[in-house]
């Protein structure tokens, strides 16, 4: 939550409407922080500007499913499996 909260004031000091988050490296579960990313840090970044959110699921499945519980209903958030993918996607967006 802490590095979320970090983010939250990075996109809202340097004005960031697109992110990449590749979490490719995470291994294991965060159920924990999952609900509060849904319910409260996607909100409080949409609100501070954010329009296109690039997800790069990890390889584990237990970091998958704790991802896919975090993504709140939103079309500015897409899941991916691949870098290259996300990447493509976050240019092509206005």
């Amino acid at each position: 939550m802490s590095s979320g909260n970090l983010i939250l004031d990075l996109t809202k000091e340097y004005k960031i409407s697109k992110i990449l988050n590749d979490n490719t490296e995470v291994k294991g579960p965060w159920n924990e922080s999952a609900e509060w990313t849904a319910t409260v840090w996607f909100p409080a970044m949409i609100s501070a500007g954010l329009k296109h959110f690039a997800w790069i699921f990890s390889p584990n499945i237990f970091a998958e499913l704790s991802a896919k519980k975090a993504i709140p209903s939103s079309d500015i958030i897409r899941s991916f499996g691949a870098y290259e993918d996300a990447k493509i996607w976050l240019q092509n967006q206005a």
